[in-house]
C-alpha cells in the first residue's frame, strides 16, 4: 500500500465515522420533532416551544446538507483507496447512502407534517382575529358603541400583538418551506451520487479484472517458462545419453582392436 492509498483509506474511514454519527443524529432529531409536533396546540405549546421546534428542524436540515457533502467526499476518495480495500469500502459507502436516504425521507415527512400543523394553527388564529368580541355586559357586536372605549382600545392592542405573532409564525413557516425545498435538492444530489457510484463500481471492477488478467498472464508466462525448462532438461538428458552410448561404442571398438 503506497502513501497516497494509505492516506485515502484513513480519510475515507474518518469521514465514514462522521457520516454514521450524522445519520444517527438526524434520526434522533426526527423522533424529537415528531413528539414536539404532536404537542402543537396543547397546553405545552408556546412561542418558545415553537422556536425550539424550528431550531431543531433547521439544524437537522443543515446536518443533512453536511452529510450529503461528506458522502460526496467519500465517493471521490474511493478511487484512491487501495485496490484490496475498494470493494469493501464501496459496499460500506452504499450502505451509508441507503441509511442516509432512509433517515432523510423520515425527516422530510416530519417537515411536511410540521408545516401542515403550523398552517392550520395560523389559519385558526386568523379566523379568531376576524371575530370582534363585544365588551362585557353586551350580548353582540352590533351593540358596541361607535366611540372607542377603554375595552376596545385594549382589544385593538391585543390584536396588534396577535398580528405580530401571526406575522412571525408565517415567516417561520416560509423558512420551513424553504428548508423542505433544500431537502428536495439533497435528494436530487443523492440520486446523482448513487448514479456516480455505479460508475465508480464499474471502474473498480475493471481494475480488479485488469489485475486478474495480469495475474493470469503471469501464470501463463510461468507455465511457458516451466515447459521450456523441462524441454531443455529433456534435450540435455538425451544428448548426455547419446554421448554415453557413443563413448561406450568407441571403448568397445578400441578394446576389440587391441585384443586382435
Amino acid at each position: 500500500m503506497d502513501d497516497r492509498g494509505e492516506s485515502a483509506d484513513v480519510e475515507f474511514k474518518r469521514i465514514a465515522k462522521a457520516v454514521s454519527s450524522n445519520i444517527q443524529k438526524i434520526c434522533e432529531n426526527a423522533n424529537q420533532m415528531q413528539k414536539m409536533i404532536s404537542q402543537l396546540g396543547s397546553s405545552d405549546d408556546s412561542e418558545s416551544f415553537k422556536s425550539e421546534l424550528h431550531n431543531v428542524q433547521h439544524y437537522t436540515k443543515t446536518l443533512s446538507t453536511d452529510t450529503k457533502d461528506k458522502l460526496k467526499d467519500m465517493k471521490e476518495l474511493l478511487t484512491d483507496v487501495p485496490l484490496s480495500e475498494q470493494r469493501a469500502q464501496k459496499l460500506f459507502l452504499e450502505r451509508l447512502t441507503n441509511d442516509f436516504t432512509t433517515a432523510l425521507s423520515k425527516f422530510q415527512e416530519i417537515q411536511r407534517s410540521e408545516a401542515e400543523r403550523e398552517k392550520e394553527q395560523v389559519k385558526m388564529a386568523h379566523n379568531r382575529s376576524y371575530k370582534l368580541q363585544p365588551p362585557p355586559g353586551r350580548t353582540n357586536a352590533n351593540e358596541i358603541p361607535l366611540e372607542p372605549s377603554s375595552y376596545q382600545r385594549q382589544v385593538f392592542l391585543d390584536e396588534d400583538g396577535d398580528l405580530q405573532n401571526l406575522q412571525d409564525r408565517e415567516a417561520a413557516i416560509n423558512r420551513l418551506e424553504e428548508d423542505i425545498r433544500d431537502v428536495n435538492d439533497i435528494f436530487k444530489d443523492i440520486a446523482t451520487l448513487v448514479h456516480a457510484q455505479g460508475d465508480v463500481v464499474d471502474s473498480i471492477e475493471a481494475s480488479v479484472e485488469s489485475a486478474v488478467v495480469q495475474v493470469d498472464e503471469g501464470v501463463v508466462q510461468l507455465n511457458k517458462a516451466s515447459q521450456y525448462q523441462a524441454r531443455a532438461r529433456k534435450k540435455k538428458l538425451c544428448l548426455a545419453v547419446i554421448g554415453v552410448v557413443i563413448l561406450l561404442v568407441l571403448i568397445l571398438i578400441i578394446y576389440l582392436s587391441t585384443k586382435n
